[in-house]
């Protein structure tokens, strides 16, 4: 840091000083933030990591090498939000607010919000939103919602007002009811006793009508 004060007796040169912080409460102080230094009896260079074993009660210490520096805020400054009376935690690139070790954490910057619980996130962006669980993922964008998932169950009842289309050689178990309001198509439909509509098979463009479990109808 350099020091912003005017003498015709000393010049005092730039020093590295220690801020008056700690890694629960990380500052990103940037150059030409402005603030005081403070000093201390003894030697802080040793807990600071700027050198030194211990400090010695009644050594004597430079006048400047026991200095650190506390960031001071300025009339000109308005709060961030508007409100005064709400916590406000920012950076130049962005925050992060963590457990130590980052298990659980909240990260932003200028274009997306994290949330992250051990191997659960969920990514907000301006393309859409993302959660990932294990190998699970769900994607939902404007476009739509994408799920990626070994597998998908559904206890109850699922109604689809479009079209469900399969294209994989796996399969959907279901413990209620389907209900479609429109066609379904796929490569291969196996369906249970509950399942009534209609489908279009890919290799014919044939229409197979099913009641109850059971086709009633090829057109």
């Amino acid at each position: 840091m350099t020091f912003d004060v005017q003498s015709d007796v000393w010049a005092l040169p730039p020093v590295t000083i220690p801020i008056a912080s700690s890694v629960y409460d990380w500052i990103p102080v940037q150059v030409g933030d402005p603030g005081i230094t403070m000093p201390c009896d003894v030697s802080i260079a040793p807990i600071s990591g700027l050198g030194g074993s211990q400090a010695v009660l009644g050594e004597t210490v430079g006048n400047l090498s026991s200095l650190m520096f506390v960031p001071v805020s300025n009339i000109s400054l308005t709060p961030p939000g508007g409100d005064p009376n709400k916590r406000v935690m920012q950076g130049p690139t962005g925050f992060i607010s963590q457990i130590t070790g980052g298990a659980t954490s909240v990260a932003g910057d200028s274009s997306s919000l994290t949330f992250a619980v051990g191997s659960i996130t969920e990514v907000m962006s301006s393309s859409g939103v993302t959660f990932t669980v294990g190998s699970t993922t769900e994607v939902i964008t404007t476009s739509g919602i994408t799920w990626t998932t070994p597998l998908a169950t559904v206890n109850g009842n699922f109604v689809v007002s479009g079209t469900i289309t399969g294209n994989g050689s796996g399969g959907a178990v279901m413990q209620g009811a389907i209900s479609s309001a429109a066609g379904i198509s796929g490569a291969t439909l196996s369906a249970g006793n509950g399942f009534s509509g209609t489908f279009l098979v890919n290799t014919s463009s044939q229409t197979v009508t099913v009641v109850n479990g059971i086709i009633t109808g090829i057109s």
